[in-house]
């Protein structure tokens, strides 16, 4: 699995170091280096149109999109936070982008690992 701590390291900094190294259960999870992170780009217009009727995956669809909104928002606020001088905070914050990279990336791992022989749509 690859190092978080390389991609952001303020990861380190967080509870635990919350690094994937420290939870044995992930050590042997197969990777597959193809899964990457989508950008907004990636969504079509109708991604923002679920409602109680739509199908489970129009719902995951919106739950990435957000998921990369979110980390859109975590980058704003560590370009100022850095641009302020406190690098403590952009640490913090790169440590949450971390997060909610690898929770995407999980989830999509975990849709390849029941048997779905075909990459998470976006």
């Amino acid at each position: 699995m690859p190092d978080t701590a390389s991609r952001a390291p303020g990861l380190a900094l967080l509870p635990g170091g919350l690094r994937p190294s420290a939870h044995p259960a992930l050590d042997g999870a197969p990777v597959n280096d193809s899964i990457r992170f989508p950008s907004l780009e990636d969504f079509p217009d109708e991604v923002l149109d679920v409602h109680r009727g739509s199908p489970p995956e129009a719902c995951r669809d919106l739950g990435n999109y957000r998921l990369v909104q979110a980390t859109h928002l975590v980058q704003r606020i560590r370009d100022e936070f850095e641009a302020a001088g406190e690098p403590h905070a952009e640490r913090l914050l790169s440590g949450l982008e971390a997060l909610l990279v690898d929770a995407y990336l999980m989830f999509a791992r975990s849709q390849i690992d029941r048997g779905s022989a075909e990459e998470p749509t976006v």
